[in-house]
């Protein structure tokens, strides 16, 4: 007896060990007994405070046994961040937790001042992962808060999801927290940032920067059932979406120096190397098959290469653009489009020439923000100092200002198109 028990002495340790934790399991608590789950949070400026509003998933058994749930808006407010969040603790009786958030909206009354000072607490924080994406609220953060919390369920778009357009087709690269500070504390101190609103879903009025680029929308599907009543269209009251025109804005120092739309907008789709797609319309074109005729071109593919170099002690930067052009409409009185040729390749003659001029003057319009503005968003400082370091110190040191640097960046461009049939 004693030699069997010997023999399958680890088979009954694992046994008493099972006996012993399976009825501690069972008794434990679920851990959304104790802690919020927060998934987007915003942060609007008071007088002397500030309110924070955070929606939290509130989880539920689904109609066929499933897992469903719904989403909650709460708000609290506080003399900084770390304070709301413990008044929003008492508020929603739970811990805050953010291991889920994606979105992190800043009113841009915040940056008036250096808006690390909203920041810091989630930096400091080992709640938080890196991937939640900073957003300017062109108005209150809290809007766009209470207005998401309406979709259905937690599995409907994220805020987040919202700016994959901008990252993939109409803007620069999103910002994360991590990114954001690690620009911070680059020379150049300069991130650019998007921007989101809130409007009603039958708001028929444009945006007067003539954006290009369509705005995404989040559906207001149902009522918000939180701590803060989100807005209905049940009672025939417009319904409320969250809009993205593109927008954006520069922050240097943790400060807004600018706000970015239109033109300027399209020329960083062709700066920035992550930015793949976008449009290109040229006007008053007059060949052998148009007349007068305004055309729009799909950017079908696109490649940017960067270059920087010394002539003569003096910088020189330029870009490189490979762009597959698509023909993508047509608008010319008596136009026909029968006539139209499918199986041609437009880029060619007075249309070539007029992109060149489109993309130039593109370009030309966001290096003249950069240097009004003393930006340095397009990255010339990083390049210089990581590939001249030597020459681009001499450089700065022969200036009297070295936050005018570029403007004594010579800047050129060759441009490279194709015609997609």
């Amino acid at each position: 007896m004693l030699n069997r028990l010997k023999r399958y002495r680890l088979v009954l340790i694992f046994g008493l060990i099972t006996i012993i934790l399976i009825p501690f399991s069972l008794s434990k608590p679920a851990e959304t007994e104790n802690v919020a789950v927060v998934t987007s949070i915003g942060i609007d400026k008071l007088e002397n405070e500030i309110e924070l509003s955070v929606n939290v998933v509130v989880p539920n058994n689904g109609a066929n046994g499933g897992f469903e749930g719904t989403v909650k808006t709460f708000s609290s407010k506080g003399e900084n961040v770390s304070s709301a969040f413990s008044n929003l603790s008492l508020i929603v009786g739970k811990l805050p937790g953010l291991a889920h958030c994606d979105s992190i909206i800043l009113n841009k009354e915040l940056f008036e001042e250096d808006v690390t000072k909203y920041l810091d607490y989630f930096v400091r924080t080992n709640n938080l992962t890196s991937n939640a994406v900073v957003i300017v609220a062109k108005e209150k953060a809290k809007d766009i808060i209470k207005t998401s919390a309406t979709q259905k369920g937690i599995r409907a778009i994220t805020l987040s999801d919202i700016l994959t357009l901008n990252n993939e087709f109409s803007l620069m690269n999103t910002s994360n927290v991590d990114k954001f500070y690690i620009n911070y504390f680059s020379p150049a101190k300069t991130i650019i940032l998007p921007v989101l609103t809130t409007g009603n879903s039958d708001d028929s009025q444009e945006q007067d920067s003539q954006n290009s680029q369509s705005s995404s929308s989040l559906q207001n599907s149902s009522n918000a059932q939180s701590g803060e009543s989100g807005s209905s269209s049940g009672n025939g009251s417009p319904e409320k979406i969250i809009k993205n025109f593109g927008d954006a804005v520069i922050v240097k120092q943790g400060k807004i120096v600018e706000e970015i739309k239109g033109e300027v907008i399209e020329g960083l789709n062709l700066i920035s190397k992550e930015t793949n797609r976008g449009h290109i319309k040229i006007e008053d074109v007059t060949n052998d098959l148009f007349k007068n005729a305004n055309l729009s071109f799909e950017i079908f593919d696109k490649k940017t290469k960067v270059k920087g170099y010394f002539v003569n002690g003096q910088p020189v930067f330029n870009f490189k653009f490979d762009l597959v052009l698509k023909l993508e409409e047509v608008s010319m009185e008596g136009f026909k489009i029968e006539s139209m040729q499918m199986t041609k390749n437009f880029i060619e003659g007075e249309i070539k020439s007029k992109i060149n001029e489109k993309v130039q003057k593109e370009v030309s319009s966001v290096l003249n923000v950069a240097k009004q503005s003393k930006s340095d968003f397009v990255g010339i400082y990083n390049y210089f100092h990581k590939f001249y370091n030597n020459e681009w110190s001499k450089f700065l040191n022969s200036l009297n200002n070295k936050d005018d640097y570029l403007n004594y960046i010579v800047f050129t461009c060759n441009i490279n198109l194709q015609g997609k049939i």
